[in-house]
């Protein structure tokens, strides 16, 4: 979870919060950002992806920033998007289709595919289901076996007794962000 901290025209202080900054953020009032924060820590030097504006990293890298030397061009327009310039924290894999018995995943990370090369039993993936009973269920111990090379990426197998509604996979070590949730047609 990402806080952006802000200034409004009235140099007042607000707060955004976003899941991640891999999706464009709206603007909801004119502001210059002053700070960003994920999870408890505040980051002095924002990822070079995130378009924020030469004052907006220079007042996130100072103490203290005199709010009477921002003009007017410093300020982001209300209804415009902080936008992310290129992959910020990319996702660990990405479903391309699923029913309920097998999902068929491409694009997997270079690190993760190592996990998977290297044979060495859990490979650091959780896959989350929600059934039609409404319940999400995980599986955190899939290990090289549960994929299957198909000539265009992987097929990893659905054991779930129920109907899948959604799925997606986390990584449990943190690297990447969440893949993303495929919705089962039926």
């Amino acid at each position: 979870m990402y806080t952006l901290y802000y200034l409004n025209r009235n140099y007042q202080t607000g707060t955004i919060k976003v899941r991640n900054l891999d999706a464009p953020v709206r603007i909801p009032e004119d502001l210059v950002f002053s700070n960003l924060r994920k999870g408890i820590e505040f980051i002095k030097e924002p990822h070079e992806c995130i378009d924020f504006t030469d004052t907006e990293r220079l007042i996130m890298a100072s103490e203290f920033t005199d709010t009477q030397l921002l003009k007017e061009s410093d300020f982001r327009k209300q209804n415009s998007y902080l936008s992310p310039l290129c992959a910020i924290e990319p996702m660990i894999l990405k479903i391309d289709f699923s029913n309920q018995a097998t999902a068929s995943v491409s694009q997997i990370q270079e690190s993760v595919m190592n996990r998977i090369y290297s044979c060495a039993g859990d490979i650091g993936i959780t896959m989350h289901i929600i059934s039609t009973d409404g319940i999400e269920r995980t599986y955190t111990n899939l290990s090289y076996l549960n994929f299957r090379w198909n000539n265009n990426g992987y097929d990893v197998d659905v054991i779930e007794p129920f109907e899948i509604v959604q799925i997606w996979f986390s990584d449990n070590y943190g690297d990447y962000s969440n893949s993303n949730v495929f919705t089962v047609a039926h």
